[in-house]
């Protein structure tokens, strides 16, 4: 079993992590728990039960997965599932082998990041509505096209079948 050396601060708990798991990777104590992307700029929860039970246990001040959850976010960290149920977390400002530091963010700056966040995100999605809404007015454009062509056949053919209706009066005296 491999020690990995207690920091003071979160980031550099984390960061001895996963320099473990990145520098020797035959540590069977972290594998199949979490793992470095390869992007190096956040990391994965492969088995949240064994992370919480393990890792957050021996390495952390606490072994609440919520307050662990909430200091990543104080470091700019996002988190995103993956289809394998797998949690991710990344930062884009930082990379594990490059960064030895990373400073928390202020309420104002991860807010003023989340708002433009969701803006972008607002904007793709109107875009895509927009696009939408192109492709549904064709369809109508099409529907009402072979509506009037329809309507035009019918007629002609009914013109064709019906006879001109004749009247024959006929008086009784």
């Amino acid at each position: 079993m491999i020690k990995i050396k207690k920091n003071k601060d979160f980031i550099g708990t984390l960061r001895n992590i996963l320099e473990v798991y990145l520098f020797l990777i035959k540590n069977e104590d972290y594998q199949g728990i979490i793992q470095l992307l390869e992007e190096k700029n956040g990391f994965k929860i492969l088995d949240l039960e064994q992370f919480k039970s393990g890792i957050l246990v021996k390495h952390f001040t606490h072994n609440n997965y919520s307050s662990f959850r909430r200091q990543l976010n104080l470091y700019g960290f996002q988190s995103h599932k993956s289809n394998k149920n797998e949690i991710l977390y990344t930062n884009d400002t930082f990379n594990f082998e490059r960064d030895k530091k990373l400073k928390k963010q202020r309420k104002a700056d991860i807010q003023t990041e989340n708002i433009e966040l969701e803006q972008k995100r607002q904007l793709n999605q109107l875009l895509q509505l927009q696009q939408n809404q192109k492709q549904m007015m064709e369809q109508i454009q099409t529907i009402i096209t072979t509506q009037k062509e329809l309507k035009e056949k019918m007629k002609s053919q009914l013109k064709r079948q019906i006879p001109i209706p004749c009247f024959v009066i006929i008086y009784q005296h």
